[in-house]
């Protein structure tokens, strides 16, 4: 087997790869999951609606997290709804590797199921209750395959939560510069397709999806706080060994902008940078 190349930090940003000392404790892993969750307006939304749904589910139903990457909504979900059966799906296996060390020491009852595939081989089968797909759409090479895999994979009452980024609008004028210049993850992870918010309701109705209900995220606020955030994770990031340094002594620079982020999410939106669609079958 291969071995891995050495770890960078940029890593971390670009590539869901973390540094292995984290899976000695892993709950500095849950506290990563929880900083992303304070400083990304997406995963706050998501968490919110997504566990709105789970909490709505019978014992014993069947949730989908397809393409689960590191777990940030998965891992949370299936330690707080212990009564459901959870599976993730991911095509990368690291991201596999990393889910499988993370649940390592739970009991098998409290493992969630783990395939490792991506969206457009979803085997069909009519199981899911609920499939969560967030931040995954726009890196797929067949998008409306994938839309209908997960549509097949459901069961005819099921409820798909799509999160989905829109437009690329962008507000810092160097951040395009930076993103070139170190690179970034949609880059890295090969990113397909920019939607508008009517090009993707399109889609997911030519999958034989309906709309049931759907959030605006990422306003003009929250686009400046996540910029300023992502410049200044780059900049550290790339710093080499300083980077560890440099992330908690230039902390400061960073947090007085966090709260445009809260705010985004109470301000109307009719225009954001990304978009949650609650869809059930037609």
């Amino acid at each position: 087997m291969q071995h891995p190349p050495p770890y960078r930090p940029s890593d971390s940003l670009q590539q869901h790869r973390y540094p292995g000392f984290l899976f000695r404790w892993p709950w500095l892993i849950d506290l990563l999951h929880g900083w992303n969750w304070l400083v990304h307006p997406r995963n706050r939304i998501v968490w919110r609606f997504f566990h709105c749904r789970l909490r709505q589910l019978e014992a014993g139903a069947k949730v989908l997290d397809a393409g689960f990457g590191d777990g940030q909504h998965l891992f949370p979900a299936v330690k707080a709804f212990p009564g459901l059966q959870f599976t993730g799906l991911d095509k990368l296996e690291a991201h596999l590797r990393f889910a499988k060390r993370y649940f390592g020491k739970s009991p098998p009852s409290r493992r969630p199921e783990l395939l490792c595939a991506g969206i457009e081989a979803l085997p069909p089968g009519g199981h899911y209750d609920l499939v969560l797909c967030c931040g995954t759409l726009q890196y797929l090479k067949d998008d409306l395959a994938g839309l209908r895999a997960i549509r097949q994979a459901m069961n005819a009452r099921g409820r798909l939560l799509l999160y989905v980024p829109v437009n690329n609008l962008q507000v810092l004028p160097w951040y395009h510069w930076l993103q070139m210049r170190f690179g970034h993850y949609d880059e890295k992870q090969k990113k397909r397709a920019v939607y508008t918010v009517d090009a993707l309701r399109e889609k997911c109705r030519e999958a034989g999806f309906q709309l049931i209900a759907e959030r605006m995220t990422n306003g003009p606020a929250g686009i400046l706080a996540n910029e300023w955030y992502n410049t200044w994770l780059m900049l550290a990031g790339n710093a080499g060994r300083l980077s560890w340094l440099l992330l908690p002594l230039t902390l400061p620079l960073v947090l007085p902008v966090l709260p445009l982020q809260w705010l985004d999410d109470l301000l109307p939106k009719e225009k954001g940078n990304g978009v949650l669609m609650e869809l059930q079958m037609t």
